[in-house]
């Protein structure tokens, strides 16, 4: 299971990619159509005004673009801020839902107030370069893709953890790239990712995994989701590892919630990707007992070859540990396993907790993006 998770299913993805490439139809091009961007807020007072300018600033026409902000149960200025771009630029709508709503009824909301041929979807925290939306709607030419999904870049940091993680992307977004060229994408980047608003289903509520769900449900009507390497958003490195544990055991618990929202997944006969989803959603969220089984069975065999595989996994984990006090990347990979491995034992201790309810704190999750947005995206390193 191991094996197939995270070396067979994408070597196989490559190989599809490769040998049978699925590629999507540039031409007719799509032009310029009218684009409404949902931005689902709470407490962001902080980092809207940099976000906002950002949007507005896309080399696309402005005529061509609106940007919706809901607020969701906001305690702060958040609404303030966003009323004061709404009264100076025409361009910007502001939108309200109720706190109990969460994040997926804040994007109910803002979809539904939605002009635009095309929704483009993303958070407060990033931003995007400069030709980031009309990059996103390039592969809308092709009149059977039914969502696209964006590159996220993260900064460096020198925090073991952060950082393994931040490779652990860069591997993450290779396969999606294979997906995409022999298919469809599993999911979608959350803070990038466009869909044809005709195809947008209401998201049941509370629903964690948005960028998860919508994607996935295009995919169920016959469409395909597919990644575009040129639109790009940038985001700054967690500050420090529990940030990172807490959004992964967010994830996970997520995932396990979609299980239950939508069991057709779970399909074969009615999931046409079912085999892709398996592969690289389901099979991760079982990993840690997978190494935990495989570290005690072999401990357990006189052999001295599992002896050795023992002691191979007993010092991969003490490494891991030890990358949360000892700062060094060399550790990174080993102390990234560690922290995603707890983070999906605890989702499974936690599946049945409404993780919606509590949205993750924008101002400190992240340190603000360190690449400008017009940085050459080549000199970037991430997914």
């Amino acid at each position: 299971m191991l094996f197939w998770c995270y070396a067979g299913y994408p070597l196989t993805a490559l190989g599809f990619a490769v040998w049978r490439p699925r590629p999507w139809r540039s031409a007719p091009p799509i032009g310029e159509p009218l684009v409404s961007v949902v931005l689902a807020v709470r407490n962001a007072g902080g980092l809207l005004s940099r976000r906002l300018e950002n949007l507005l600033g896309q080399e696309y026409p402005a005529e061509r673009l609106e940007v919706i902000v809901v607020c969701n149960g906001c305690t702060d200025d958040t609404e303030a801020v966003a009323a004061r771009f709404a009264r100076s630029d025409p361009r910007v709508r502001v939108l309200t839902s109720q706190a109990d709503a969460g994040k997926a009824g804040a994007l109910n909301a803002g979809v539904a107030a939605a002009r635009g041929e095309f929704v483009v979807f993303s958070d407060v925290r990033q931003v995007f370069a400069p030709q980031s939306i009309r990059r996103l709607l390039e592969p809308f030419a092709d009149p059977s893709v039914g969502a696209v999904t964006g590159r996220l870049v993260i900064g460096r940091t020198d925090t073991p953890a952060v950082e393994g993680v931040r490779w652990y992307w860069a591997y993450e977004t290779a396969l999606r790239m294979a997906e995409s060229r022999s298919g469809s994408v599993i999911g979608a980047t959350g803070a990038i990712y466009a869909i044809r608003r005709e195809l947008f289903e209401e998201l049941p509520a509370r629903l964690i995994l948005d960028d998860v769900y919508v994607p996935l449900s295009i995919v169920l009507r016959g469409f395909r989701t597919v990644f575009s390497a040129a639109a790009v958003a940038f985001d700054g490195p967690s500050r420090d590892p529990r940030q990172e544990y807490l959004r992964k055991r967010r994830t996970m618990i997520g995932n396990l919630q979609l299980i239950r929202v939508r069991p057709t997944l779970l399909l074969p006969g009615r999931n046409p990707v079912w085999l892709r989803y398996v592969s690289h959603k389901l099979l991760r969220l079982v990993t840690p007992l997978c190494c935990l089984g495989l570290v005690i069975a072999a401990g357990c065999l006189p052999e001295l070859r599992y002896r050795a595989v023992f002691f191979a996994g007993v010092a991969g984990y003490a490494l891991g540990i030890l990358g949360f006090a000892w700062r060094t990347r060399v550790v990174a990979p080993f102390t990234a396993v560690v922290l995603m491995h707890a983070a999906m034992v605890a989702a499974f201790l936690r599946a049945r907790q409404d993780a919606s309810a509590a949205w993750p704190d924008r101002g400190t999750a992240r340190t603000r993006p360190r690449p400008r947005a017009g940085a050459p995206v080549r000199d970037a390193v991430g997914p």
